[in-house]
C-alpha cells in the first residue's frame, strides 16, 4: 500500500543476523551513515546500530539497534536491565503493539548539556534477536515531533520475520497496554481515513470538589482550601483557579488536587505521590542562580548524599536533586523559578519517585509558564 502523505517506506538491507526491515521514513529527514565496525556481544549491554535517521536542524532522532536476546528472561527485563546498565532511569515497561510485532516499551527523561531530553524506547525479540528502537527529543521539541516519531516507531517492520521465542514479560508480571500510539495521528496504511470526530469532553472529576473526602480532611485538619474555580475547559478539562495566596490566576489538569494555604499552592495527585508546591515571593536582590544555591546548600544539609544538576527547562531555569529518600522512599524534586515583574519569582517544587518525575514535571511547567496576574492586580 502506498505511504501515507510526506512519508516514505524505506526498505533497510541487513547489516546483522539478517535484519533486513523497512520503516515509514519523513520526507524531509536523513539517514546518517553508520560506520563499518566489529562488536563484541560477549558484553551484555553491547548493541549494534541498524540505523539513524534525522531531521538535520534539531536533535531529533530515530533509531534502530540489535543484538543477541538473553539465554533466559523475558523482553521486558531485558529492556530494564539494558537501560539501567547505561546508567537510564526508565518508567515502569508497557505492552506497545506496533503494526507487525509486539514490544516492551518505556520513557526516560534525561539531561545533555543543560537540555532536557524525552525518549520512547522499545524492545522486541524475533528469533532469538533483540531489537531496540528509540525515538529522541529535547521536552521543548517533543510535542512538535511526537506524531512523526511516532509513525516511524509503529511502521516498523521485519521483512524477513522468525518469529518471537521469549516471552514479552513474566507471567506473573503482565504489562499495562500503552496507549501511546492511540493519542497520535499515526497512519501507516496509507489509507483515506474519515475526518476525525469531535473530542468527547473531558468528564468533571470530584478532585477539587472542597468536600472531596481528601480535601475535606486537609480543611478540617487547617492545611487550607481548595482555590475557587473560575473556569473550566471542557475539551481538555483543565480548571482555572483563582489562587489567593499568589494573587494568580493557575490552570491545573484535571484529576489534580489543589489546596491554597495562604502561602502557596498545593498541587497533588492524591495517593500517587507527585507534589508541587508553588510560592510567589520578592527577590530581594536574589539572582535566580543565588535561589537556586540556597536551595541546593539546603538539600545537602538535610541529605549529605544528595546529588544535583543544574539546566533549563524551556527557558525556566531549574535545580534538579536526585538520590535522597523522605521517610525510606526514593525520591527526587526539582525546583523551577519564572521571573513575575522586576522583583518578583514564581517557583515551583516538584517533589515525585523517579518513575514520575518526568510526568510531574509535564504538570508543573505549564502551570508555572501560564499562571497570570488577573487584569486590574
Amino acid at each position: 500500500m502506498s505511504a501515507p502523505s510526506g512519508f516514505t517506506r524505506v526498505h533497510v538491507p541487513a547489516r546483522l543476523a539478517d535484519l533486513a526491515f523497512s520503516y515509514l521514513r519523513p520526507d524531509d529527514w536523513v539517514e546518517a551513515e553508520l560506520p563499518v565496525e566489529e562488536h563484541d556481544f560477549e558484553k551484555p549491554t553491547t548493541c549494534a546500530p541498524l540505523t539513524l535517521c534525522h531531521p538535520g536542524f534539531a536533535l531529533i532522532v530515530f533509531t534502530v539497534g540489535a543484538r543477541p536476546a538473553f539465554a533466559d528472561g523475558t523482553v521486558a527485563q531485558w529492556l530494564e536491565y539494558l537501560l539501567r546498565e547505561q546508567g537510564y532511569d526508565p518508567s515502569p515497561p508497557e505492552e506497545e503493539l506496533l503494526d507487525a510485532h509486539r514490544a516492551a516499551a518505556c520513557w526516560l527523561t534525561t539531561v545533555e548539556n543543560g537540555t532536557a531530553i524525552r525518549q520512547r524506547v522499545m524492545a522486541l525479540e524475533d528469533g532469538g534477536r533483540l531489537l531496540l528502537l528509540g525515538a529522541l527529543a529535547p521536552r521543548e521539541l517533543w510535542d512538535g515531533a511526537e506524531e512523526k516519531l511516532a509513525t516511524m516507531l509503529r511502521s516498523f517492520t521485519l521483512e524477513r520475520p522468525q518469529g518471537p521465542t521469549f516471552e514479552l514479560a513474566p507471567a506473573d508480571r503482565p504489562l499495562e497496554k500503552s496507549s501511546f500510539f492511540a493519542m497520535q495521528k499515526v497512519e501507516t496504511k496509507g489509507r483515506e481515513e474519515a475526518p476525525p470526530a469531535p473530542p468527547e469532553p473531558v468528564p468533571v472529576d470530584d478532585a477539587l470538589d472542597p468536600e472531596h473526602p481528601t480535601n475535606a480532611r486537609l480543611r478540617d485538619n487547617g492545611v487550607g482550601l481548595v482555590p475557587r474555580i473560575l473556569a473550566r475547559d471542557e475539551a481538555s478539562g483543565f480548571s482555572t483557579l483563582g489562587v489567593g495566596s499568589l494573587v494568580m490566576l493557575v490552570k491545573v489538569p484535571p484529576g489534580w488536587h489543589a489546596i491554597d494555604d495562604g502561602r502557596r499552592l498545593l498541587v497533588f495527585d492524591g495517593p500517587g505521590g507527585t507534589q508541587i508546591n508553588v510560592r510567589r515571593y520578592r527577590r530581594e536582590g536574589s539572582t535566580d542562580e543565588e535561589i537556586l544555591q540556597l536551595r541546593l546548600d539546603a538539600a545537602h544539609q538535610e541529605w549529605p548524599g544528595v546529588e544535583h544538576l543544574r539546566l533549563e527547562l524551556e527557558s525556566l531555569p531549574c535545580l534538579g536533586l536526585r538520590n535522597f529518600e523522605i521517610e525510606g522512599e526514593k525520591l527526587e524534586q526539582v525546583y523551577l523559578l519564572r521571573s513575575i515583574g522586576d522583583d518578583e519569582v514564581l517557583e515551583a517544587r516538584v517533589t515525585s519517585t523517579p518513575e514520575k518525575i518526568g510526568a510531574a514535571l509535564d504538570v508543573a511547567h505549564p502551570l508555572l509558564v501560564t499562571a497570570e496576574v488577573p487584569v486590574g492586580v
